[in-house]
């Protein structure tokens, strides 16, 4: 804590502590020190796309699905965020044609991601039961 008493404005160091406080499952004080690293800098899509994880964990769906959408519409070519975003709308909603579409845009930025294979599957799944 001496860290952000000296740098206060520095959002990197907020959203350092949120994941920290996150591994340890202190959720509320994870969601308050991201919220500050937003508030001190609001395009910031790591930010986002933890706060998004972060909401997810407290069971608030439609507060983590606005934070990805943000993450993802901040940082375009990042897969991680498309992918995320895919695999939410394709699990969690009424909307898997999303899904498959951000699924999709994961692939075309990063064919060779960890997940490829996984995305591949649904997407030919879906396909077949089209």
């Amino acid at each position: 804590m001496e860290i952000i008493e000296q740098f206060p404005l520095n959002h990197d160091l907020y959203n350092h502590l949120a994941v920290l406080y996150s591994q340890q499952g202190r959720w509320k004080n994870a969601i308050e020190n991201i919220n500050q690293a937003l508030a001190l800098q609001p395009y910031f899509p790591l930010a986002h796309y933890n706060l998004a994880v972060f909401l997810y964990q407290v069971g608030d769906v439609e507060g983590a699905l606005m934070e990805f959408r943000k993450a993802a519409e901040q940082e375009p070519l990042n897969p991680l965020y498309q992918l995320k975003l895919g695999m939410y709308y394709w699990k969690k909603t009424r909307r898997p044609d999303l899904g498959r579409q951000y699924l999709k845009e994961s692939l075309r930025l990063d064919p060779y991601q960890n997940d490829a294979g996984k995305i591949q599957k649904i997407l030919s799944q879906d396909s077949a039961n089209s």
